[in-house]
C-alpha cells in the first residue's frame, strides 16, 4: 500500500516531467539537426570526425573518404586529428564496444 507521501512524490514527479518533456525534446531536436549538419558537412568533404556528443563519444567516417581520401595514410590522418579512430572500416557512425 502506497503512503501518502509517496503519492505526493509521485504527483510531484509526474507534474515536473510533463513540464519538462517538451522542452527536453525541443533540446533533443536541435542537437539532431547540429548532428546531422555535421554529418552532411562530412559526407561533402569526406573529411572524418570524432563525435563528441556521445558520452561514449564515437567516431563518423563519411562514405565518401575512400573516394576522396582513401589513399592517404591512416597515420597521416591520427597525426591530424588525434581523436580521431580508424576510417577503414568503412563508413558511418562507428560503435563503442558497450553498445555490444
Amino acid at each position: 500500500m502506497k503512503k501518502k507521501s509517496d503519492l505526493t512524490l509521485e504527483q510531484q514527479f509526474e507534474k515536473l516531467q510533463k513540464e519538462t518533456e517538451a522542452k527536453i525534446k525541443e533540446h533533443m531536436k536541435a542537437a539532431l539537426a547540429a548532428v546531422n549538419a555535421a554529418v552532411k558537412l562530412s559526407e561533402k568533404t569526406g573529411i572524418p570526425f570524432y563525435g563528441t556528443v556521445s558520452h561514449l563519444g564515437q567516431n563518423y567516417t563519411p562514405n565518401s573518404f575512400d573516394s576522396k581520401w582513401g589513399e592517404l595514410s591512416e597515420d597521416k590522418i591520427h597525426e591530424l586529428n588525434d581523436k580521431f579512430g580508424g576510417v577503414k572500416d568503412g563508413g558511418g557512425w562507428a560503435h563503442s564496444d558497450v553498445c555490444w
